[in-house]
């Protein structure tokens, strides 16, 4: 999380942090996760745990174009939010939709948990902006955090509730949890079916995209590292000739 007055930063693949971390490692990684997920025994109660936050409520409209002239710490992090919340679902339809050789029903499902507002790190960060005015500022008044802000144990208890809820088991996935208990989502954008088909097309593609230039920069390398190891050969050759 970018702290409030941070500015915009791009890994070394040329994507947005905010986006690339939240979001995209997220989806690549249930993508290459997908056939195992889908080809587990029936018998086993699998689980997909997504954290969630309230701040996508909110974020603008993924239909919306997001880019340097109107990026905001806050915004990249709320629409990189809003953005797992639509895939998630999505590939709860895309495990759902896989018919299993022993026509059995599917066992695997997304949960999503939002643990509220805690005492963390993150959320220390995000307060102080940063900066160690803003920490001396919540120092001083850390009573004020102290009885608005969850802890971390209190927090973790969604999480619990969604790991081991029996209910939660069965029936249908892509669930919001929320103080321990399902609540419904706050955007009608989560269940839109065509702006999720839409990111999970444009995330392909730019993975696919980063992953054939990460490829070709590999390959340049090691012709390099053979030319110069060619080169150091003979150069090794030749003082041998000489001596």
């Amino acid at each position: 999380m970018t702290a409030p007055n941070g500015k915009r930063k791009e890994t070394a693949e040329g994507i947005e942090e905010t986006w690339m971390v939240n979001f995209l490692a997220n989806f690549h990684l249930l993508g290459i996760l997908s056939p195992a997920l889908r080809a587990q025994p029936v018998d086993r109660d699998v689980r997909i745990i997504i954290a969630s936050c309230s701040s996508y409520i909110g974020s603008i409209s993924l239909k919306e174009t997001f880019d340097e002239s109107n990026w905001t710490p806050g915004m990249a992090y709320a629409r990189s939010k809003l953005a797992l919340l639509c895939f998630g679902r999505a590939f709860q339809k895309h495990l759902d939709s896989y018919k299993r050789p022993d026509d059995l029903p599917m066992n695997a499902r997304v949960i999503f948990a939002d643990p509220g507002f805690c005492r963390t790190p993150g959320t220390l960060r995000w307060i102080t902006r940063g900066s160690l005015f803003g920490l001396a500022l919540y120092l001083g008044a850390y009573f004020v955090p102290w009885f608005l802000l969850k802890s971390a144990n209190q927090g973790a208890q969604s999480f619990l509730y969604a790991s081991m809820e029996e209910g939660l088991g069965r029936g249908e996935g892509a669930k919001l949890i929320k103080e321990c208990q399902e609540v419904d989502f706050a955007r009608s954008e989560v269940r839109d079916e065509e702006v999720a088909k839409k990111l999970w097309e444009e995330s392909d593609a730019l993975i696919e995209k980063v992953e054939k230039a990460a490829a070709k920069k590999r390959a340049s390398e090691k012709v390099k590292e053979t030319k110069s190891a060619e080169k150091k050969k003979t150069r090794r050759g030749l003082r041998r000739l000489r001596a």
